[in-house]
């Protein structure tokens, strides 16, 4: 329970920082300017518990201003390492594929 509370909050503090989300709650603190000011929106996200000391996140984004959508996964430790990796997603003809839904 002790890790999962970790890792939660290790991931929110990598995510606030790489992929930065499509809303903040509160205007006044520095994070809302990163959130404001990033061109990638999570559309869906997935943590799984890898092993006792290691969790795995799987997210889906786009980008705001070119709409290609990335798979980005991140994979953090009890001892504060981690790794991200995105990658951009094709569709079957080997090219971008771009979100199609509402831009937020």
């Amino acid at each position: 329970m002790k890790f999962k509370k970790f890792f939660v909050c290790c991931l929110i503090s990598v995510s606030v920082i790489y992929l930065a989300g499509c809303s903040a709650p509160n205007k006044n603190t520095a994070e809302t300017d990163l959130i404001n000011e990033s061109r990638f929106c999570i559309i869906s996200e997935d943590i799984f518990e890898y092993s006792d000391t290691t969790a795995i996140g799987l997210y889906t984004a786009y980008d705001k201003k070119t709409k290609v959508m990335y798979f980005i996964s991140s994979m953090v430790g009890v001892n504060g390492r981690g790794s991200i990796s995105s990658t951009v997603m094709l569709d079957k003809d080997g090219k971008p594929l771009l979100w199609e839904g509402e831009l937020k």
